[in-house]
């Protein structure tokens, strides 16, 4: 592999300058939430500016924000450090807005509750590009606009019904991917210089299927030189007490699951779940309680993920074999596993002696702003 040029953009996309002498550069991309980068330079650079961009290598699904800009003095003459996120980032800058008339109890809902009519779940492309247009409206006077294009619907995904009142956008996606099993990318369309959101359904590369080139995850295969298993149920909860219409003693509260049957013993852990004013069944006016309960009882779900060093000298090759969002089968016979998992994460990493490529599979680690915010009262 080789070490991967770095362009600086400006916040219009227009070439500014290239980064040619840089130490290291990280940069990891995510399938249902956004990744980051840091690059080192030596010396400064006048175009390494907040609110640039870094693209790598021309390609438009490595593009993040420069978001931190770090200069040091010392005995070595100058350093400068950049941070930002990748471009689906971006949506951390939007919070849910509810619909502004009584629709569905004051909560923004895909698709929207229309009086005397049942909701029909619609498929999960439909939910998550409802969502950005919401956040990011096409009208140029509208405040909360930003150039960015949202490709065609193309009916794709699992079926839901999904609502929300004042959450992160960020978070509001990533629960809906996670509940669908689909991701999402923004990109950047250099020919017309704007963003593009869309989904990503990934490609199924596992060893049982007969339709695309199989991909096999082991260090038998020489394809990885390492793999670490973890599955954490320290946050999990399995039993939800959803909180709805009402105050105080008169307050409506069910309990939920996502299991076939509920929990019982030392096997059930319990967690309250705020879920506004919503009523115990669907109305003419709001989706039910129970709907809203069991996607925010999610949040609570184990922990399971696979990470893996990638062999760049092995068997299959990164961007051409595999990539972000495909489905893989990861195996190892010193572990006794053989399980079909999605890529959710690569991390890739460019040092002045050595080049390395991280792979996370499965449900990735929760970023840190969402494990601060479980513990914060839900007030909406």
């Amino acid at each position: 592999m080789d070490y991967p040029s770095i362009k600086i953009l400006s916040n219009d996309f227009t070439f500014l300058s290239e980064l040619d002498v840089y130490t290291s550069l990280r940069f990891k991309r995510a399938w249902q939430s956004y990744g980051d980068f840091e690059i080192h330079l030596i010396g400064q650079h006048p175009y390494a500016q907040i609110g640039n961009y870094i693209m790598i290598d021309n390609n438009a699904d490595k593009v993040g924000i420069i978001k931190s800009v770090t200069r040091n003095a010392g005995p070595e003459g100058i350093t400068t450090t950049l941070k930002g996120y990748h471009l689906n980032g971006i949506m951390t800058q939007r919070i849910v807005l509810p619909y502004t008339d009584n629709a569905n109890h004051g909560y923004f809902c895909v698709p929207k509750k229309a009086v005397g009519q049942a909701v029909v779940p619609v498929p999960a492309e439909t939910v998550l590009k409802s969502f950005v247009k919401a956040c990011f409206p096409s009208k140029q006077n509208d405040p909360r606009h930003i150039d960015m294009l949202i490709a065609t619907d193309q009916l794709r995904g699992n079926k839901t019904v999904w609502l929300s009142r004042y959450d992160q956008l960020d978070e509001v996606l990533q629960s809906i991917c996670e509940y669908t099993d689909v991701g999402y990318r923004v990109w950047l369309d250099t020919a017309n210089k704007t963003l593009v959101f869309d989904i990503s359904t990934g490609v199924d590369r596992t060893a049982g299927q007969s339709d695309n080139s199989r991909v096999i995850m082991s260090i038998e295969y020489e394809s990885i030189n390492s793999l670490d298993i973890q599955n954490d149920t320290t946050k999990q909860k399995n039993v939800g007490y959803a909180a709805g219409v009402g105050e105080d003693e008169n307050r409506l509260v069910i309990a939920v699951t996502n299991d076939n049957t509920m929990a019982t013993g030392l096997e059930r852990s319990e967690v309250f779940i705020d879920c506004g004013t919503l009523e115990a069944a669907e109305t003419d006016e709001s989706l039910s309680l129970s709907d809203e309960g069991k996607h925010k009882l999610l949040d609570y779900k184990t922990q399971a993920s696979i990470t893996a060093s990638y062999n760049p000298a092995g068997s299959f090759a990164y961007e051409r074999d595999f990539d972000l969002g495909d489905l893989v089968t990861t195996a190892d016979r010193q572990l006794n596993i053989q399980v079909d998992k999605r890529i959710t994460e690569i991390e890739e990493c460019y040092e002045a002696k050595s080049i390395s490529i991280n792979l996370t599979f499965g449900t990735a680690p929760e970023h840190l702003n969402r494990v601060i915010k479980s513990f914060l009262p839900a007030v909406k």
